[in-house]
């Protein structure tokens, strides 16, 4: 059994994979399928900089005989124990586990704000009857002192990447993409006429306007607002006219003086450090009584948060997030996370839904969201 779990504890981005395995399920696929535990400590990954007051622990175990607790130990200390409880589809698919009721994924939210900065050991134990497997040990390196200052280092560094895009296929994967699906979706919520004004936010090329002029959906103007100058020039170039116009601003400060029906944004919002919450909150106060939004996010499906923290959500992002070397920002909501958001705004939820911008990327999830006469009169 010893043998097995030594090679168990590697993780796909914790540990080194033993030679000949290239990804998550050929490792799990060559797990000794007797062992009575299997899992791993996905995140932290080691030697982490941990600039938040919280981090965050994610990971994977399974029991043969279902009964599985997962110990979580900093220096040593146990400081969170919890039952394995969420969905995590690749290592169902790296199993070839066919019980829909299989949920090995795990996740813990540690306050370390207490702790001194340095360097802090990290572990995670999987306990089975008299079994028990080392998960993954991983050291971290805290810098709570400095979360003021990087906070805002990370703001500059989100929009700087923006800043600098050019109008062309690398915004959307190198492939140059209609909006046609999107505005598809939109025309399910918005009743598009031409006495009704829209926003954009991050128009890009123009793969979304194009599409309603392709369409001939009505609108009475339309107005794009877009970080990048090379955008700005380009889209006044090939689509300005009388009412059509486009601002160069940051969504967060940018001022306008038309009041707008629809706000519609798609493969934009989810780069917003640290959420879309700013953005939406500036743009609302040129929204009228009634208005939509009707925006595209990337979900997060492998947990709920049932009890989401707003301020930590606020001041630090979703629960999952990454950034690209490309200094892109990517943040994943869960929906919980997102109605969380709505409710900060004061916006009246409307639906989610869903859009395949291109297959090979997969859905996104679609918000939809009100501005009604109860938040004017709460903020007047």
């Amino acid at each position: 059994m010893e043998s097995v779990n030594k090679k168990i504890c590697f993780s796909k981005r914790t540990g080194v994979f033993p030679p000949g395995f290239k990804n998550i399920n050929d490792f799990i696929m060559a797990i000794n399928v007797q062992a009575l535990i299997r899992g791993s400590l996905d995140s932290p990954a080691n030697r982490s900089r941990i600039f938040t007051p919280f981090l965050q622990i994610k990971g994977w175990a399974i029991s043969e005989n279902r009964e599985l607790q997962v110990k979580i130990l900093v220096d040593d200390i146990v400081i969170d124990e919890l039952e394995p409880k969420l969905t995590r589809n690749d290592v169902v698919r790296g199993l070839g586990v066919t019980e829909h009721t299989v949920t090995p994924g795990f996740t813990s939210e540690v306050d370390v704000s207490k702790l001194s900065d340095g360097i802090h050991n990290v572990k995670a134990i999987a306990y089975s009857g008299d079994d028990k497997l080392l998960l993954g040990s991983v050291f971290v390196q805290l810098l709570i002192s400095k979360v003021p200052q990087y906070t805002e280092e990370l703001r500059s560094r989100s929009l700087e990447r923006w800043k600098k895009c050019k109008p062309d296929p690398l915004l959307t994967w190198g492939k140059k993409l209609t909006g046609d699906e999107f505005i598809k979706t939109c025309g399910k919520y918005a009743n598009f006429s031409t006495e009704k004004s829209i926003l954009e936010l991050g128009p890009g090329y123009g793969r979304i306007l194009s599409s309603i002029i392709s369409k001939n959906i009505p609108f009475k103007s339309y107005t794009g607002v877009d970080l990048s100058e090379n955008n700005i020039s380009e889209l006044q170039k090939n689509f300005e006219t009388n009412k059509i116009h486009f601002v160069h601003g940051n969504f967060t400060t940018v001022q306008l003086k038309e009041k707008f029906d629809v706000v519609v944004s798609s493969l934009t919002l989810k780069h917003q450090y640290p959420t879309f919450a700013n953005a939406i909150k500036n743009i609302s106060k040129n929204v009228k009584n009634g208005g939509l939004f009707i925006f595209d996010l990337l979900e997060n499906t492998d947990m709920k948060s049932a009890d989401v923290k707003l301020k930590k959500l606020l001041d630090f992002g979703p629960t999952s997030s990454t950034w690209e070397e490309t200094g892109t920002f990517v943040g994943f909501y869960t929906t919980e996370e997102v109605l969380a958001v709505l409710r900060y705004l004061q916006l009246e939820f409307v639906a989610f839904d869903y859009v395949v911008h291109w297959p090979e990327t997969g859905k996104r999830l679609v918000v939809v969201a009100r501005k009604t006469d109860l938040v004017s009169e709460k903020s007047s």
